[in-house]
C-alpha cells in the first residue's frame, strides 16, 4: 500500500485540514443542513454511513473505495463543520445551501471554496447572513486570468467567465487578514485540535 504522502497525492482531501478543502461553517441552528440539502437538491439522495464514524482520517480512509460524492460533518457546541469530501468531478453549486441555512437559522454562514493554485493563491470565500450574500472574494484569481488572457492561454469568453466568478462582493471579513483555509476556520473556533476529535460522521450521495 502506498505511504500517506502518495495517498495524499491521489486523494488531496485526505490531508484535511488543508487549503484546497471546501468547508462550510454552520453556527447552531434548529434546521439542519441535511433538511435544507434535501429541499434544495431533491434529485440528490443522502445516505448516512452509520458504520463509519470516529476521527476524520479513519472515516475518510474507510470511504476511499467508494466513488460516490461524500460529505463529512463534525458537530460541536460551537456549531457544525461541513466538509466536502470530493468523489465527484461535477458538483452543483452549494450557494443555495449556504443561503437557506443562514436565512432559516438567522445566522452567518462562511464558506471556504476549493481553489486551484494555477488560478489563485488563496481559497475563495463567501459569507451569507440571514439569506443575503454579504461577502464573496477569490484573492488573486482576476490577476491570474488577466495574465492568461494576455498570453493567449484562454479566450475572451473564458476570461469573462472567470471574471464573473471572481467578482468581489462586500467588505473583507476579519478572518481574511490571513486568508488561508486553516486560518479562516480557526477564526471561527475550528482549531486544528478539533479535527482529531472522534465525532466525525460521513454522508454519501448518489450524485456521480
Amino acid at each position: 500500500m502506498e505511504n500517506m504522502t502518495d495517498m495524499e497525492a491521489i486523494f488531496p482531501h485526505m490531508a484535511f485540514p488543508r487549503n484546497d478543502t471546501r468547508c462550510m461553517i454552520l453556527p447552531p441552528g434548529n434546521v439542519t443542513w441535511r433538511e435544507i440539502f434535501a429541499r434544495e437538491f431533491p434529485h440528490i439522495k443522502l445516505r448516512e454511513n452509520k458504520r463509519f464514524s470516529g476521527e476524520f482520517s479513519a472515516v475518510n480512509l474507510a470511504l476511499i473505495p467508494r466513488s460516490r460524492h461524500r460529505f463529512f460533518s463534525l458537530s460541536l457546541p460551537i456549531g457544525e463543520l461541513l466538509v466536502d469530501g470530493g468523489g465527484s468531478l461535477i458538483w452543483p453549486d452549494l450557494d443555495p445551501l449556504c443561503r437557506e441555512y443562514s436565512r432559516l437559522n438567522r445566522c452567518t454562514v462562511v464558506w471556504t471554496g476549493y481553489y486551484d493554485p494555477a488560478y489563485c493563491q488563496y481559497p475563495e470565500i463567501s459569507a451569507w447572513e440571514n439569506g443575503s450574500l454579504i461577502r464573496k472574494h477569490a484573492p488573486g484569481l482576476r490577476e491570474k486570468t488577466e495574465s492568461y488572457l494576455r498570453k493567449g492561454y484562454i479566450t475572451q469568453e473564458q476570461f469573462d467567465m472567470f471574471l464573473d466568478r471572481s467578482r468581489t462582493v462586500g467588505d473583507p471579513l476579519l478572518c481574511e487578514q490571513n486568508p488561508t483555509a486553516l486560518s479562516i476556520l480557526a477564526c471561527y473556533g475550528w482549531t486544528r485540535e478539533k479535527y482529531t476529535q472522534s465525532g466525525w460522521k460521513s454522508v454519501t450521495t448518489d450524485f456521480d
